[in-house]
Order: structure tokens, then sequence, then C-alpha cells
């Protein structure tokens, strides 16, 4: 029988892939730090939309967004797919995405 510590620790970040442009885009949810880091870029300005995407969104592996690349201004339209299944995938509450929207 396993323990809770166990299921913890072996557990495994989910993913879903979603067709962009061509391409599959694997999104990630993240991590206890992840999570952590996330809100810490989303309060220091970087935006809640552009952090999630960069946190979460890769490409064969490998993140898809490089750090100086201009996120916040893809046009919505074309990530809204992407932040909703970040979102969900974080298990985000309401009440988080709300507040970090607003900084």
């Amino acid at each position: 029988m396993s323990s809770a510590r166990d299921f913890l620790f072996k557990a495994s970040v989910p993913e879903r892939e979603i067709s962009v442009g061509g391409e599959v885009v694997t999104v990630r949810g993240l991590t206890t730090r992840g999570k952590d880091e996330l809100q810490e870029a989303a309060m220091n300005g970087q935006g809640f939309r552009a952090a999630i995407l960069r946190a979460t969104c890769y490409l064969n592996g490998k993140p898809l967004f490089k750090a100086d690349d201009d996120v916040g201004n893809i046009p919505s339209h074309l990530t809204e797919d992407l932040v909703n299944a970040a979102i969900e995938l974080a298990a985000m509450t309401a009440a988080e995405v709300d507040e970090l929207e607003k900084n």
C-alpha cells in the first residue's frame, strides 16, 4: 500500500497537446514551485497571461517562448486556448486568476 507521501512525490505533472499554427504545443501543468514562480512573475509586472504562457508552453520538449520574447503582444485569440489549458492544468482557482490579472 502506498502512502500519501509516496503518492505525492511520484505524481507527474499533467499535460495537454494543442495544435498551434500547424505544430503541436504541449501545455504542462505546474509543480508547486512553478506555481509560486508564476505568481511571482505575474505580480512583478510580467502580466498574468504572458507569465502563464512562458511557464507552461513547450514545443518539442523545449520552452516555446524565449526570455526576450514579447509574449504580451501576441493576439489573444491565438493564445486563449493555451491560457485556458494552462489555468486548468495548473489547478488555479478563479480567485487566483482574478488576483493575478489585477497586477
